[in-house]
């Protein structure tokens, strides 16, 4: 901002040194224009500004996506007055879940007269979850670059579902039928835990998982943390946590309890 303040007196002072010195007509006349040229600039973005002409919308592709496929992100930027905006400046809402392809993280756009310009940004999808993309905030500057106002992103922004990305499993697999028969005969509570290692009230730990393999019990596939992980989960040790712990304490002991 100072650099652009004290650019702009070397330029009146360059004018004035021309209009003492070689054209005093030409000289004044640039004189005025630059010390008008801020009150001009500061109007005509109030007019933008306050006029609702200018507004921000965002729009995605693919609203739902699985892990590691692509979605564009398109912010338009729309202007419905008769004048230009000068610049516009976004930053986009910061995401771990989705990783963008490029590494920009704001934009910088001017649009003509009754036009509109739109801005693409390329995301993959990294990490399951329900995330909100688009602009985080953006802000209009006046032509001189010595003011800027805050734009309404409300419409700008849009939710992304990423769900995980489980393979595909015919309905005559042979693991679904097995898993059928053994969910009748199976009492396992259906909210396993899977925070491995924590104690229990009984003392024990809860239950760990290990990867499935050819052989282990189709009824122990932990399906929620499967779905996490991208692989199927087999619980262990999951009769564990109904085993209690009974502590007898024997206040009836003398000093010679121990003795023999």
């Amino acid at each position: 901002m100072l650099t652009k303040i004290l650019l702009y007196l070397i330029a009146i002072g360059f004018w004035v040194f021309f209009a003492l010195y070689m054209s005093a007509g030409i000289g004044w006349v640039f004189v005025y224009i630059f010390i008008c040229a801020p009150m001009f600039s500061l109007v005509m973005t109030l007019i933008l500004k306050r006029g609702g002409k200018v507004t921000l919308k965002a729009d995605i592709s693919r609203s739902m996506l699985y892990k590691r496929e692509a979605a564009v992100l398109r912010i338009i930027a729309k202007n419905r007055s008769i004048f230009p905006v000068p610049a516009i400046k976004i930053r986009l809402i910061p995401t771990e879940g989705l990783e963008s392809e490029s590494e920009e993280t704001s934009c910088v756009v001017s649009i003509s007269p009754r036009s509109e310009a739109v801005i693409e940004f390329n995301y993959k999808a990294a990490v399951w979850g329900v995330y909100k993309i688009g602009a985080e905030y953006a802000y209009m500057h006046d032509f001189m670059g010595f003011f800027r106002f805050g734009l309404s992103c409300a419409d700008s922004v849009v939710e992304v579902k990423v769900f995980p990305d489980i393979p595909e499993i015919p309905g005559d697999a042979p693991l679904l039928r097995s898993a059928a028969e053994a969910a009748k005969f199976s009492d396992d509570n259906e909210e396993t835990k899977e925070n491995d290692g924590i104690p229990r009230f009984g003392g024990m730990p809860g239950y760990t998982h290990k990867e499935y393999a050819e052989g282990d019990p189709i009824r122990r596939i932990n399906w929620k943390l499967s779905s996490k992980r991208d692989k199927y989960m087999v619980r262990l040790d999951d009769e564990i946590e109904s085993i209690q712990q009974t502590i007898v304490l024997d206040a009836c002991g003398g000093e010679n309890v121990l003795e023999n």
